[in-house]
């Protein structure tokens, strides 16, 4: 076959295969107080079926009355079951800052906490195909029937106050 027929017969196979856009995970939001851990995704959490869940973490930038700013960093959780989980760190280093700066909505969030001080000890975002995009709201019902569940560890939380 001379290298013209061969490029040929590529582009035709290539023009006939079914394009697969691979796994997708709707990540919601689990909360395991037993390990002070927490992770999902935004839009996972606005994708639920309930209109409870939400995650994500800021960055607050605050002047001080001599004229120096405070930075610090917040993350916040909550559950299908209304459990809630926060950390906040004040100062934090630069690399801490890029990570949440480069969380957008289908980023995995995942944020551990020391339970006595509230002190964020650590924070992941993850960004990969796998994560389902914010949909529409009359579209979630609908992609939360398609979506396969994902698997997750056992969850155990306590009840925070409102």
């Amino acid at each position: 076959m001379n290298q013209m027929n061969k490029w040929m017969a590529i582009g035709f196979l290539l023009l006939g295969a079914t394009a697969n856009a691979g796994p997708r995970n709707n990540f919601g939001v689990y909360i395991d107080t037993q390990s002070n851990i927490v992770f999902g995704s935004p839009a996972g959490a606005y994708n639920s079926p309930d209109s409870t869940q939400q995650i994500g973490c800021s960055i607050i930038s605050n002047r001080q009355p001599d004229g120096s700013w405070l930075v610090s960093i917040r993350c916040h959780a909550r559950n299908a079951a209304g459990y809630q989980a926060s950390c906040e760190l004040y100062n934090p280093p630069a690399p801490l800052l890029q990570v949440v700066s480069a969380m957008n909505d289908t980023s995995l969030i995942s944020f551990r906490w020391d339970a006595q001080t509230g002190e964020c000890t650590a924070l992941h975002a993850y960004g990969e195909s796998t994560q389902a995009p914010k949909l529409a709201s009359s579209q979630t019902a609908s992609a939360n029937a398609a979506l396969p569940a994902a698997s997750h560890p056992a969850v155990s939380a306590n009840k925070a106050n409102d």
